[in-house]
């Protein structure tokens, strides 16, 4: 279920960064639908090809960030107060202190911005070298990731002129800055995109390979193309039916449900992993989670 929620959360909070940009009336839907197909189509490319790709967007993605940050510490307009009193606006326009049942719902969509760390795992079969680096790059890709998240965000909160303009915004960042932070943010949706492709397109050729689908379907599943080296069918199976439900879903809905999705899914990795640790004791191991 993740492999289909996950890119069409993503690509359908685009439009509202392209309405920016582009004053022209234009359908979230539809330029959701574009953004999974295009990205589809690249990850049917060579791993390397892609990983040129998306270290070329991450570079400028990394740009916008360090704009919001410098931009942001240096106009700052409110007290540091409000980074320890989570707010919130409501019906009637006016600043409130959010319960910790409110806190605790916004917990579980907002975890679904520090999620996509762990690919590594995914990769590992086309990778060389010690298994155990595996488990490093997990923990830089979340050190970097909670660092280039956590930081611009405060920034954005200390320098919103307004919290009722910035938490009642569809689009909070460019509500701090512009244009250019819509561009990088448009770029984000589209190289998370790419990476997720990547990867949910390998989870599902591994169900192929597998066989955990009937035949002939898991035969096609596990395809690999010849010259590319990747799954391509699995591939475009994921970005098809993620097209489909881009086209005909709404972004609140989606990013709700994939929230829930990956909370349940975090406490079945745990609990797997412990039940693993007691009844698995002989099983080799390159890496064990810490405590």
């Amino acid at each position: 279920m993740l492999a289909v929620f996950v890119p069409s959360s993503i690509a359908l909070g685009a439009g509202q960064y392209v309405a920016i940009l582009w004053p022209a009336p234009c359908n979230a839907n539809l330029v959701g639908l574009i953004i999974m197909v295009i990205t589809t189509l690249i990850a049917i490319l060579h791993i390397r090809t892609n990983d040129f790709v998306t270290g070329f967007f991450l570079a400028i993605e990394l740009l916008a960030v360090g704009t919001v940050t410098v931009v942001g510490f240096t106009h700052i307009h409110q007290p540091l107060s409000i980074l320890f009193s989570p707010q919130t606006v409501c019906p009637h326009n006016v600043i409130i202190t959010i319960s910790l049942g409110v806190l605790l719902a916004g917990v579980s969509t907002a975890i679904f911005a520090y999620n996509g760390y762990d690919p590594p795992i995914i990769y590992s079969e086309e990778m060389t070298g010690p298994r155990c680096w595996v488990a490093k790059a997990i923990f830089w890709s979340l050190g970097i990731t909670v660092v280039a998240e956590l930081v611009p965000v405060t920034a954005a909160l200390l320098s919103a002129p307004s919290l009722q303009g910035l938490v009642s915004s569809t689009t909070p960042m460019s509500y701090v800055l512009n244009a250019p932070v819509s561009v990088g943010v448009l770029l984000a949706i589209f190289n998370g995109n790419i990476a997720i492709m990547l990867t949910y397109g390998r989870i599902v050729y591994s169900s192929g390979r597998n066989k955990a689908w009937p035949e002939p379907v898991s035969g096609w599943l596990a395809s690999v193309h010849p010259r590319l080296k990747s799954p391509w069918i699995a591939t475009m199976v994921v970005g098809l039916i993620g097209a489909l439900l881009t086209y005909f879903s709404n972004v609140a809905a989606l990013v709700t449900f994939t929230g829930v999705l990956l909370i349940v899914l975090y406490g079945l990795v745990a609990l797997s992993a412990l039940v693993s640790r007691f009844t698995q004791r002989n099983l080799a191991r390159p890496y064990k989670m810490p405590a």
